[in-house]
C-alpha cells in the first residue's frame, strides 16, 4: 500500500537549521508524504523560509500561528495532517537516512502496525561530534501480534523512549484516542508516550537510527530549573494514573514509567538551585516504581535502594550524575 505519511515540523526562531531539516525529508527515496511546517510565531526569518519551501514543493504546507510552544505547534500539525501515519521532527533536528521512510512503509505493508519505533543519534553542535546510536532493534525478538512479548523486549532494553520523534504513528490512533500533547508543560513527551503505549495494539520496530537529535548549549534540556523537575514529577504521576487496573500489561506499562523515574533521579542533580523539601519528598514517595524493574538499570537502582536505603541510592546517583555531566 502506498501510505501517505504526514511529517509535522514545529518551527520557532531556528532560521539556521530549517533547510537541513526540511531537505532531509524532501530527499527521502519514498515520495508519498506531506510536510506540515508549523511556524509558532517566529520573530526571525523562519516563517519566510517556510513559505519558500511551500512555493517550491506542493507537498509542503505552512501554518503560521501565534507562539504557543512545542506542544501547541505539534497539536496544530496533527489537526491539519491528512496522512495515514504521522511522524514528528523538531525543526532544529533532521533525518540522516534517505531510505528511512521507504523502510518504514515496507514494515507497514507487512504488519500494518499502529506504531513503529526507531532510534536516534545525538549530534553535539559545539564539538561537531556525532554520537553512535545506543538503539539497536532486533526485529526477530518481537511479535507485532503479541504486545506483551514486544513490550517485554522494548522496555527491558529501553527501546521505547519518551520521545515523539522516534515513532511513526497511525493517525487514527492519535485522533480516536485524543492523543494530543498537553500544552504549557515541560517534558510533555513522557505523558504522551505513556498514553500512546497503552492505546497502540500492534507495535513494530525498525533497526535504524535516522533521527539526528541536535544538542545545543541553549536548548531547554541544557537549562534545567526547578519547574522542569516539578513537571517531570507531574508527568510521571499522570502516567501512573493512565495504567488500567489489573491489566495484563501493567508490569510493562509501569516498567516504562519506572525508567522515567530513574531519569528523574539523575536529572534532579543537573539544576543549580536546591530543590525544596516538598519536591524531594515527592521524588522519594515515587520510589515504589523501582519494583517494576524489567529494565536492568532500574533493577540495579532497586537493589541499591532495597539493601542500602534510599539515602545511599540518592548519594550514588548524585555522584553518577556529576561524572556523567563532566
Amino acid at each position: 500500500m502506498d501510505y501517505l505519511i504526514s511529517i509535522i515540523i514545529p518551527i520557532y526562531n531556528i532560521e539556521k537549521y530549517i533547510e537541513q531539516c526540511v531537505n532531509s525529508v524532501l530527499e527521502q527515496s519514498y515520495k508519498n508524504f506531506e510536510i506540515i511546517l508549523v511556524d509558532d510565531g517566529s520573530k526571525d526569518t523562519s516563517g519566510d523560509i517556510c513559505d519558500k519551501y511551500c512555493r517550491l514543493d506542493d507537498r509542503v504546507k505552512v501554518i503560521h500561528k501565534e507562539n504557543g510552544g512545542l506542544s501547541s505547534a505539534r497539536n496544530t500539525g496533527i489537526k491539519a495532517a491528512k496522512g495515514d501515519y504521522i511522524a514528528f521532527i523538531d525543526g532544529d533536528d533532521y533525518w540522516d537516512d534517505k531510505e528511512f521512510l521507504n523502510c518504514a512503509v515496507e514494515c507497514l505493508n507487512e504488519f500494518n502496525a499502529d506504531l513503529i519505533n526507531f532510534g536516534l543519534k545525538k549530534y553535539y553542535e559545539e564539538t561537531d561530534i556525532m554520537q553512535n546510536s545506543k538503539y539497536i532493534f532486533d526485529r526477530s525478538l518481537i511479535d507485532v501480534e503479541d504486545k506483551k512479548k514486544t513490550l517485554d523486549y522494548l522496555i527491558s532494553n529501553n527501546l521505547y523512549i519518551s520521545s515523539a520523534c522516534t515513532k511513526l504513528i497511525k493517525r487514527e490512533i492519535i485522533i480516536n484516542n485524543n492523543l494530543f500533547f498537553k500544552e504549557g508543560i515541560f517534558s510533555e513527551d513522557i505523558d504522551w508516550s505513556a498514553r500512546l503505549l497503552i492505546y497502540s495494539k500492534k507495535i513494530d520496530v525498525i533497526n535504524k537510527s535516522p533521527y539526528i537529535y541536535r544538542q545545543r548549549a541553549k536548548s531547554i534540556t541544557h537549562t534545567l530549573k526547578k519547574k522542569n523537575i516539578e513537571h517531570v514529577i507531574n508527568n510521571i504521576e499522570n502516567s501512573i494514573s493512565y495504567v488500567p487496573k489489573d491489566c495484563d500489561l501493567k508490569n510493562e506499562y509501569m516498567g516504562y514509567i519506572a525508567y522515567q523515574y530513574l531519569t528523574l533521579m539523575i536529572v534532579q542533580n543537573y539544576i543549580d538551585e536546591k530543590l525544596p523539601k516538598k519536591i524531594r519528598d515527592k521524588i522519594k514517595d515515587l520510589k515504589f516504581l523501582l519494583r517494576y524493574d524489567l529494565n536492568n538499570k532500574v533493577h540495579k537502582f532497586r537493589l541499591i535502594e532495597k539493601y542500602l536505603g534510599f539515602g545511599t541510592l540518592n548519594f550514588i546517583v548524585k555522584i553518577y550524575a556529576k561524572m556523567r555531566r563532566g
